[in-house]
């Protein structure tokens, strides 16, 4: 097949060739019949017309071996496309237009859709992903957690040595390191994985090799690390005598043993990691924390993935696994830690928990940017479908101009399917020209969005690339096919009805009335589509104000932060603590700071601290969201500026650990109803030894903000930041006189002066932390505004068209009302009637289709409801007023018909 289509091609492209061989063939035949009858003593003109009628025609003969010999469909093919070429080239403003607005949908869907794939369609560059799933305990989590889906050691032990459904599993943990090599100190993300990380992935080393079972059997045991790829070119140049070389992580000697395959970054998108290190190097790794040696069955940490056997799909290995799961917690509560610290109330909830089975591509940032990506999407689709209406739209235009054409060649024999196919042929020409500038335009806009939405510390490390790849490229080609036949399908076949003996006759009127009624539903289509994404881009605008508006619950205008954690330098807890009182008078010395904070926790990054309380000044039964906790210095709340309204804040000899407290409203109203929360107590629940509720409530603050902008103030308790013994990383926040961002070199070079080796990290304005925070609110609102605005502009454009065209096909009809004694006034008011019948019908079924679709965006939207009048009035307001004008200004030219002139016309 494939060896017939080359010849067929190969054929057509030596056509001349092939032609002038023919034609010698021809003649020598003819010549060699001619001769024959000659010597049978034929007359020569006879001969010679015997000959011809042998050969049955010359050019009957040369057409039927060219389409045997070329393939018919290809030669006419290339006809359709040279004509097309020709014909829109001789109407160029129709072309660039056309192009042009094929080129922003096809562009704006294929940008779109570069994002979605690789944030979340696409799946783990590893083998086998889909076989990949992410193992979670469910339910009542009673005890400490580092993340939602998260499991203790122990846990996930038990279930990899005891499971029936996973021909494999490992673990990880994310964190971050401090590195030093020629003379460079940065703070990188690193995983800290199991011995089967890289095998069960089936991910291999470029250089070197990966972790083994060797590496990972005793704790403290191999200091070994394995580089990414990127990490390996970006920071090493590329070295390939890294391998056995010794680098410094933590402060601690580590030998490089491999370098992972290209295009692996780890499995967590957003947060590439740079190494791996066997996870039983988390002491030193972690410096100074608790996992793996403690072995507490209530400290989830680790994230565990397994790889499905073959054959086995998700539902059958949950419903596998949980008999194990059970028998695991009943063994679990029968250990003296959670007998000591559980009620009898918490048992039978933590029995029911039960195992859930994720897919192992899933991560939070595919999580975060799912639903704003797919609104997205669905808005560029519908502003392409809108572009699609209003190209048929000005193709039908186009081909009542050229409907003396098509009766020509229909009168001299062409069929109607010819007609269709050649003008599918220019419609596929437009669209292929609006693809090709679309994919260049969609390759500017990633970059633009990727810069926009990304720090620029962390462009170029995220996981998304602007390269178009075979996948855009993929989507690009059916885009292109997908809106040659909807915006050519109808105004061809419209064409190939043109009646032949009206079309000839030339006479304006002619032109049956279903090619207009076609146009006219085309423009409601129009703006039915632009009231939707009017109120769409209304919704989200809004959304974004209302957010901006609410605010943290906290002046962040003079606020610098940063983090810092002299741990991962070698620090001990001793020194951390001195570090810490140091550092805090060293940069409340910098002219122009006015006050320093310390926190262990930051605000509005999406971090929390999460465990369960217990109380004798309250009853202790479970509730559905823990608090969240923090430990604080005792100028937080006023560098912060959150007042304090009962109590006090901390002092300096607020330092016995736990005892005191500060707690917000939402706190004291969930734990003490009714009552004054000053004076009562309150313990944090743990299973590795019994925390009486001695901590005493000795403040209240009002609520605020704590993860994002969008949640609902959650219960937050507080605690003196130097109250603990295992003091660790830290948030640090300086309040400053003036503008915090000229602040920020002369801090930067400080901390460097004070320690080299220990880096400040994401030092930013907190407003700039803000502003990054609501990057996807900014960035769905101001898309949807731009595609609300391009909307309205086509629909304008097409009711514009539409009646300019009316106007025009009437001149006859209004010229003789002119001539009868009607008024200009009485001319405007019939031609804006069509207008207002045209504006209404679109907006009646623009309202119907979007209180139906905002209910998918409900979600997406904050302080208001998705059916909010305001902004469907408005919206609708905003598009019949441009609208009305564009209908009024064909209205004025008809007033102005000459009758005189109207009528000697026809």
């Amino acid at each position: 097949m494939i060896s017939r289509v080359r010849a067929l091609w190969k054929n057509a492209f030596r056509r001349k060739q092939l032609d002038r061989d023919l034609d010698e063939e021809l003649e020598a035949y003819m010549k060699l019949v001619e001769a024959e009858k000659l010597q049978e003593g034929m007359a020569p003109e006879e001969a010679y017309a015997y000959a011809r009628r042998q050969t049955g025609g010359t050019d009957h003969v040369v057409q039927n071996v060219r389409d045997v010999r070329t393939g018919a469909w290809i030669e006419r093919f290339v006809q359709d496309v040279r004509y097309g070429i020709r014909s829109l080239a001789n109407n160029p403003t129709f072309s660039l237009v056309a192009v042009g607005t094929l080129a922003l949908g096809i562009g704006a869907n294929t940008a779109m859709f570069s994002l979605l794939d690789q944030v979340v369609l696409r799946l783990l560059p590893v083998r086998d992903p889909k076989q990949l799933v992410i193992v979670k305990e469910a339910g009542n989590h009673y005890g400490n957690s580092y993340g939602p889906n998260t499991m203790s050691w122990p846990m996930f032990e038990d279930l990899r040595d005891n499971n029936n459904v996973f021909s494999a599993m490992f673990c990880r943990f994310p964190t971050h390191v401090t590195i030093g090599y020629s003379d460079q100190t940065v703070q990188i993300s690193a995983e800290l994985v199991s011995s089967t990380y890289f095998q069960t992935l089936g991910v291999e080393a470029v250089l070197g090799r990966t972790i083994s079972h060797d590496d990972d059997s005793i704790p403290d045991s191999a200091p070994v690390v394995v580089l990414s790829y990127s990490f390996w070119q970006s920071y090493f140049n590329g070295d390939r005598n890294m391998i056995g070389r010794t680098i410094a992580l933590n402060g601690q000697a580590m030998t490089v043993i491999g370098v992972a395959q290209p295009g692996f970054d780890g499995v967590e998108m957003g947060e590439p990691a740079k190494i791996f290190v066997p996870i039983m190097m988390k002491t030193e790794m972690t410096p100074h924390s608790d996992g793996l040696k403690d072995r507490r069955r209530r400290l989830s940490w680790v994230t565990t993935y397994g790889r499905l056997r073959p054959g086995m799909n998700t539902e059958q290995a949950q419903a596998s696994l949980q008999p194990l799961l059970h028998s695991i917690l009943e063994m679990e509560v029968q250990q003296p830690e959670f007998i000591r610290s559980a009620t009898a109330a918490d048992r039978e909830p933590f029995l029911r928990n039960r195992i859930e089975l994720l897919p192992g591509s899933d991560n939070d940032l595919r999580e975060y940017m799912s639903r704003p990506l797919w609104v997205l999407l669905a808005l560029t689709a519908a502003v392409l479908l809108l572009a699609c209406a209003n190209l048929a739209n000005l193709l039908l235009a186009r081909a009542t101009t050229r409907e003396k054409e098509f009766a020509v060649r229909l009168a001299i024999g062409a069929g109607r399917a010819r007609i269709v196919r050649q003008l599918l042929v220019e419609s596929l020409l437009l669209s292929g020209s609006g693809a090709v500038v679309g994919l260049m335009l969609a390759y500017a806009a990633d970059r633009i969005l990727l810069r926009i939405y990304l720090p620029a510390d962390a462009a170029s490390e995220f996981a998304v690339s602007p390269i178009p790849d075979g996948r855009m490229l993929a989507f690009t080609l059916g885009a292109m096919l997908l809106t040659s036949l909807v915006f050519g399908l109808l105004p061809a076949m419209r064409a190939s009805r043109t009646e032949i003996t009206l079309a000839l006759k030339d006479r304006s009127g002619a032109a049956s009335t279903g090619g207009m009624s076609l146009r006219r539903l085309l423009v409601s289509i129009q703006m039915a589509l632009s009231l939707l994404l009017l109120v769409g881009a209304g919704l989200f605008v809004r959304t974004l104000r209302n957010l901006e508006d609410v605010g943290p619950g906290f002046p962040t205008d003079h606020l610098l932060t940063f983090t810092t954690a002299p741990t991962l330098s070698g620090y001990s807890f001793a020194d951390t603590k001195s570090y810490y009182d140091r550092l805090k008078v060293d940069l409340e010395a910098m002219p122009g700071v006015t006050s320093i904070a310390f926190s262990t926790m930051p605000v509005l990054r999406g971090y929390a601290w999460q465990n369960a309380i217990v109380g004798k000044d309250f009853e202790g039964t479970p509730i559905e969201q823990q608090p969240v906790l923090s430990q604080v210095d005792p100028n937080y709340f006023a560098t912060l500026g959150i007042p304090v309204i009962a109590g006090r804040a901390f002092s300096a000899q607020d330092v016995a650990p736990t005892d005191y407290a500060v707690v917000n409203e939402s706190f004291a109203r969930e734990y003490f109803p009714g009552r004054n929360p000053l004076g009562q107590r309150f313990g944090l629940v743990s299973d590795s030894e019994s925390v009486p509720p001695k901590t005493e409530v000795i403040g209240v603050i009002p609520d605020r903000k704590y993860r994002d902008l969008k949640e609902t103030p959650p219960p937050q308790a507080y605690f003196p930041y130097l109250a603990v013994s295992n003091v660790r990383g830290m948030t640090v926040y300086v309040r400053t006189q003036g503008d915090p961002r000229q602040f920020e070199d002369a801090l930067r070079e400080r901390m460097h002066r004070f320690d080299p080796h220990v880096p400040a990290v994401d030092l930013q304005t907190v407003n700039e932390q803000i502003g990054f925070s609501l990057r996807t609110e900014r960035l769905v609102a101001s898309l949807s505004a731009v595609f609300g605005c391009f909307a309205m502009v086509l629909a304008v454009i097409g009711l514009y068209g539409v009646m300019a065209y009316t106007v025009l096909r009437r001149t006859r009809e209004i010229g003789i009302r002119i001539a009868l004694g009607a008024l200009r006034s009485n001319v405007i008011a019939m031609i804006m009637c069509d207008v207002l019948l045209l504006i209404g019908s679109g907006l009646a079924a623009g309202v119907t289709l979007a209180l139906v679709l905002v209910n998918l965006i409900r979600s997406q939207l904050y302080g208001l409801n998705a059916r909010d009048p305001l902004t469907f009035i408005s919206s609708a307001i905003i598009l019949a007023l441009a609208a009305g004008f564009a209908g009024f200004i064909p209205a004025v030219r008809a007033s102005g018909v000459d009758p005189t002139i109207a009528l000697r016309q026809e």
